[in-house]
């Protein structure tokens, strides 16, 4: 699923998967790439008519005669990273500086070309008012298009920006590791319902990050301790700041600021016929900063005021063979 579906738009669940590759160049330049590919379905209308005969003679049946067909769409975006040590001697364990971008990745869940042409349908019962490109007449059940009224409109879902990460980690000595990153993200492309941006239009962001992990070897005598070959506590927080702007006008779309704080550890303990079995888990918190609106100028809703707190935790186990 899109972790932004849900923030500025209904959404359904959609099926998105991903699947990279990294080499080793050398010893201090690597390179990735991969391919993010989801699937959505997609409704055309375009064989819907209204029947002018039925809409004039049968006001008791319905003139509108829908036709619909959906498909499954696949859609691919990449993503594209570079991790850089310094080719200096001692340095490449200490410093490494990463790179990645990952293109828009956007989808569709609803209707996409659709019609409402106005056609007359000739009737089973009567004379056809008109004749055929041949210049004979018209036969039951020919269509003969009056007003197109042919449109595209869809149920615009499922953004991710296109952004930028680069990250710097730092490790000043062997058990402590320092990380920092800035990302941008270019809301200024944001789509919506109907695939038309907001008014006002959502403006770029950009997201800072900081972490820090340390180690240690606890190197008990006693027998369970004596088999943990290491512990990592991390923590670590950033600031995203809302791409939406004032909306204190005709369009309400509610966000706020974040600030996230995390903390996690990790323990490798070694097991009978495993190389390695390790256990990773983490609680992070969101604090979503107060945002008031005055819709002073919105004919429908009142003040209202957004924020919060969200709440994350998970854990991941592993072994090595």
């Amino acid at each position: 699923q899109d972790p932004y579906h849900m923030r500025y738009n209904n959404s359904f669940c959609l099926l998105s998967t991903a699947t990279s590759l990294a080499y080793r160049i050398t010893d201090w330049l690597s390179l990735g790439g991969g391919i993010l590919a989801r699937m959505d379905t997609f409704q055309s209308t375009e064989q819907n008519y209204i029947d002018l005969y039925t809409w004039l003679n049968d006001p008791e049946d319905s003139p509108f005669r829908l036709r619909l067909k959906t498909e499954v769409k696949i859609r691919t975006e990449y993503v594209l990273g570079i991790l850089v040590r310094p080719p200096v001697e001692g340095w490449q364990e200490k410093v490494s500086l990463g790179v990645v971008y990952r293109r828009e990745l956007s989808g569709y869940y609803g209707t996409g070309a659709s019609s409402n042409d106005v056609v007359y349908v000739c009737p089973e019962d009567g004379p056809c008012p008109f004749t055929r490109p041949d210049g004979e007449p018209g036969q039951p059940g020919d269509k003969y298009l009056l007003f197109p009224l042919k449109a595209f409109s869809v149920d615009y879902i499922g953004y991710n920006p296109a952004q930028i990460a680069i990250g710097l980690a730092v490790r000043p000595v062997e058990r402590l590791l320092i990380s920092a990153d800035v990302t941008w993200k270019d809301y200024s492309e944001f789509q919506f319902f109907w695939a038309l941006p907001p008014e006002p239009r959502f403006h770029d962001t950009w997201i800072p990050r900081v972490g820090l992990e340390y180690y240690f070897e606890p190197r008990s005598e006693k027998a369970f301790f004596k088999k943990i070959r290491k512990i990592s506590l991390m923590s670590g927080y950033y600031y995203e700041p809302t791409p939406v702007p004032d909306m204190n006008g005709e369009m309400n779309i509610l966000d706020s600021d974040k600030n996230v704080v995390s903390f996690g550890f990790s323990l490798d303990y070694l097991m009978k016929s495993l190389d390695m079995f390790r256990v990773q888990a983490y609680f992070q918190l969101h604090l979503l900063n107060e945002t008031h609106l005055h819709n002073r100028d919105d004919p429908l809703f009142g003040e209202m005021w957004t924020g919060g707190e969200v709440y994350s935790t998970g854990i991941t186990i592993g072994i090595e063979l």
